[in-house]
């Protein structure tokens, strides 16, 4: 069965929500739409990660799911919201979360 999924499978970089470089954009295109520096953007989103919720100027972020340690999947769903309108409500990979300085600089 292995072997049949190496077979079928694509070469390169995954597509789609499998892919850490979609979930950069997604945040990377948020915050240019709202103004924010992408700093401190993502400074909220690992905030909202790690105590449930946060706030980044109007946009309030929401963790959906688990606590950060229970998240075995290695993914964390996040609802942003601007008042009562949902922005957007994605999973993000949480490695993007636990060391954002990695690409921010």
């Amino acid at each position: 069965m292995y072997e049949r999924f190496k077979r079928d499978r694509p070469r390169g970089r995954p597509t789609g929500r499998f892919n850490v470089y979609h979930d950069l954009r997604s945040i990377a295109t948020i915050a240019e739409q709202y103004g924010f520096p992408l700093k401190q953007f993502v400074a909220a989103l690992a905030d909202a990660w790690r105590h449930q919720n946060s706030q980044c100027g109007l946009l309030k972020i929401q963790r959906r799911g688990h606590a950060p340690a229970l998240a075995s999947s290695g993914e964390v769903t996040l609802l942003i919201t601007d008042s009562e309108q949902v922005v957007s409500q994605f999973s993000i990979n949480v490695s993007i979360l636990r060391n954002p300085s990695y690409y921010i600089h």
